[in-house]
């Protein structure tokens, strides 16, 4: 089934008298022109773009592109009709604005922007390129430009269109056989093909919808300020004349006649206003106005002498305190220009204070009451970090304490082991485990601020046992890296590098804490932790039992041989003598892992002795 032309209803349809063609219709999309010299030749070229297709529908009367619209056809005669070779009927003006009594020569043609300007105002349609005289043209070259814009957005949409057409369509002449015999329409192949096809049409018809609900309102949006000022003093008054210009030149440069007509429409808007607001009293009302207007503040000698006793205090309290006195004898905008610089926020604290206190009433300032910290849990935590495990006093050098009744107080030089993040953390859990109430986080850094100790190593105690210990730590992480490399999953390998950090720290700041002669299990009980098994003499009963355990504790004795396992699996795909190394730094580290431990453990019970 052949398609038909959709411009029909002007004129019959028929073929080109400028030039042979073989199509009977063509699909307004495929309309593609061009249409630039066309324009230029009838005086109202443009630096858009402008379809043939597009510059058809405008002409047609569709000024509203929806999917519908963009589905018509025509024929070779309608398309030079309404095309390029589209002519002028008229000599006269076309515009909207022409005066029914005016000769004015045609100058110009009507622009696409113009032409759908006035179709979206009055609903009236007139032809792209038809006459307009140089008078009509002015008046609407105030909104050209967001006309450009509107046009443009239909240029954007139609070429979506044509673009989705020629993606998605095959040629109009195009015809299958089914099975049956039935001729199917190549348009229809496209319209069922994919639903892909469908959801891109449904997109580009709501965005030709959303085109139109914007046209719509672009002519409300364009109009100058004194279109609005005569539309509503319309819709005050159906007797007011309209404004027909706007003031530009300065008052002494206006004529006699220009001033008295601009005097007298300010007079009739004020008027017509008045006398909505009070009427029968719009006098009154004016006569209030010009009065409020033309009045000047009066100063006595007592304002006076507030405004310089404020301007000369810097305080901001006594600021508030002097501009009550005479903050609800003006209004905030007199304050302002009394008072240069004053803000609304300085006016409302005034008031504030005025209604509160009373005008002018001296306020103190607040005192601040501190709670001091107690002596006891000062004390306590000074102690805490006295310990010979977290501070060191060294045999040279001294520090001066400055007290607060200038006497100054030579101790000797403390260096500290850990930083102070790590102090406090262990001395809130400390506090928490002996249900001891501390002092807040921030008031622990303040005094560690005041009882100053160095950060730098201290070399007392760094023997070669703790030296081995650490040592071990850093051959274990390369081994890892190692292993990771002959077939060690990272996951695994992370794993184990975690534990290994963990017995680090564990080793260096925790272990020392946990021992205690008392304490409930076997590796923190430093009596039977040191005792001999195998000997008696070298042995020493516990008066209590060991039913408790330490996951860390274990975790130094457990971390090599989870390695080694590692080792023992993959053994398979590395060299003999690779493993022989690797087993060897896994023995070595093992022992001064142990070592390590023994040795602290022997220093603190030693030092608790």
């Amino acid at each position: 089934m052949s398609q038909q032309c959709s411009f029909k209803n002007n004129s019959p349809c028929g073929s080109s008298q400028y030039y042979a063609s073989s199509e009977e219709v063509i699909h307004i999309l495929k309309c593609e022109k061009p249409v630039s010299q066309h324009l230029r030749g009838l005086s109202c070229d443009t630096d858009l773009q402008i379809p043939e297709g597009l510059l058809i529908l405008y002409r047609y009367g569709n000024f509203s592109l929806d999917s519908s619209t963009l589905e018509k056809y025509i024929c070779p005669k309608h398309r030079d009709n309404l095309g390029i070779y589209w002519r002028r009927q008229q000599r006269r003006c076309q515009s909207t604005f022409h005066p029914t009594n005016s000769h004015a020569k045609v100058e110009r043609g009507i622009q696409v922007q113009v032409a759908k300007e006035i179709w979206m105002e009055s609903g009236v349609y007139i032809p792209v390129g038809a006459g307009i005289c140089n008078a009509c043209r002015r008046k609407h070259l105030p909104r050209s430009e967001e006309g450009k814009k509107i046009i443009q957005r239909d240029i954007d949409q139609f070429m979506r269109f044509s673009a989705c057409s020629k993606t998605y369509s095959l040629p109009e002449d195009s015809f299958s056989q089914t099975s049956n015999g039935q001729e199917i329409n190549s348009q229809n192949i496209c319209s069922i093909d994919t639903e892909e096809s469908q959801s891109q049409s449904d997109k580009f018809s709501s965005i030709a919808g959303n085109t139109q609900n914007s046209s719509q309102d672009w002519y409300e949006l364009q109009k100058t300020p004194r279109e609005k000022l005569n539309a509503a003093m319309k819709i005050l008054s159906e007797s007011f004349e309209p404004i027909t210009s706007q003031l530009t030149k300065k008052w002494e440069e206006t004529s006699k006649s220009a001033r008295s007509y601009y005097t007298k429409k300010a007079r009739e808007c004020i008027e017509l206003v008045l006398s909505i607001m009070a009427p029968c009293q719009e006098d009154i009302l004016l006569e209030k106005i010009q009065i409020n207007s033309t009045q000047e503040i009066k100063l006595d000698n007592m304002t006076a002498s507030v405004m310089e006793a404020f301007q000369n205090t810097s305080d901001s309290r006594t600021q508030t305190q002097i501009l009550s006195i005479i903050v609800n004898n003006h209004t905030k905008t007199e304050l302002q220009t009394l008072i240069p610089g004053l803000t609304i926020n300085k006016i409302d604290s005034a008031r504030k204070h005025a209604l509160v206190s009373g005008p002018g009433t001296i306020l103190n300032q607040p005192k601040i009451y501190r709670m001091k910290l107690s002596k006891p849990k000062v004390s306590h935590f000074v102690e805490f970090i006295l310990n010979p495990i977290y501070s060191n006093i060294v045999g040279f050098g001294e520090t001066i304490l400055k007290m607060s009744s200038k006497e100054k107080i030579k101790v000797p030089k403390v260096i500290r082991n850990v930083i102070d993040a790590r102090l406090i953390e262990t001395y809130l859990s400390y506090c928490k485990d002996s249900g001891f109430d501390t002092f807040s986080r921030a008031s622990l850094y303040r005094i560690l601020n005041v009882c100053h100790a160095s950060k730098q190593k201290s070399l007392q105690g760094l023997d070669n046992i703790t030296a081995l210990g650490m040592g071990a730590i850093d051959t274990l992480l390369k081994l890892l890296t190692k292993l990771e490399t002959f077939g060690v999953t990272y996951p695994e390998s992370k794993k184990l590098t975690n534990i290994l950090h963990m017995v680090n720290t564990f080793m260096k700041f925790e272990y020392k804490t946990h021992l205690h002669k008392l304490d409930g299990c076997e590796d923190h009980c430093t009596v039977f932790a040191l005792s001999d098994p195998g000997d008696a003499k070298f042995a020493t009963a516990c008066e209590h039992s060991h039913e408790t355990s330490c996951q860390k504790c274990s975790l130094v004795e457990s971390c090599v041989p989870q390695i080694r396992i590692k080792l023992n699996d993959i053994s398979t795909n590395i060299p003999d003598q690779i493993v022989e190394e690797l087993t060897y730094e896994l023995d070595n580290s093992e022992k001064s892992l142990v070592d390590w431990k023994k040795h602290i453990l022997r220093t603190i019970h030693q030092d608790q002795s």
